[in-house]
């Protein structure tokens, strides 16, 4: 199965195969920050089936582990699509609300859930963690 997204102007789009079962609610200070929202919700892919047009601006940001998290937008009108975090080799992470079709998307787990929006409630069907999903 084929998945699309873009930008939010569109000059930037990209596909990948695969399905998209792999949903995390990212609730760490900085994801907040770049999402302007109480979390980021994230789908992470294979890169291998990744394609990609146009060109996306990237920010090296560090994450609330210390690792090195590397942030891509769009360089037009600076919407996040794209991460890539040194703990998931091999892995895109995209922004959810980039995807053309969405019915489908549910989060599998939530993480950095000490850092949640004091007001928010965590869900607690999803399974829910302090820090990163322990190794």
């Amino acid at each position: 199965m084929e998945n699309t997204g873009q930008c939010l102007c569109g000059a930037v789009t990209y596909s990948f195969t695969g399905g998209t079962e792999t949903v995390v609610m990212y609730h760490c200070k900085n994801c907040q920050r770049q999402s302007g929202s109480a979390y980021s919700l994230n789908l992470v892919v294979p890169s291998e089936g990744v394609r990609l047009t146009g060109k996306l601006k990237r920010y090296e940001d560090k994450g609330e582990g210390g690792a090195p998290v590397y942030r891509e937008f769009c360089p037009e009108f600076g919407s996040p699509v794209r991460s890539f975090v040194t703990g998931l080799p091999g892995m895109d992470v995209f922004k959810v609300g980039t995807l053309h079709k969405t019915e489908n998307i549910s989060p599998q787990v939530q993480i950095w859930c000490t850092s949640a929006v004091a007001g928010l409630k965590i869900d607690a069907s999803v399974p829910a963690f302090d820090k990163n999903i322990p190794s």
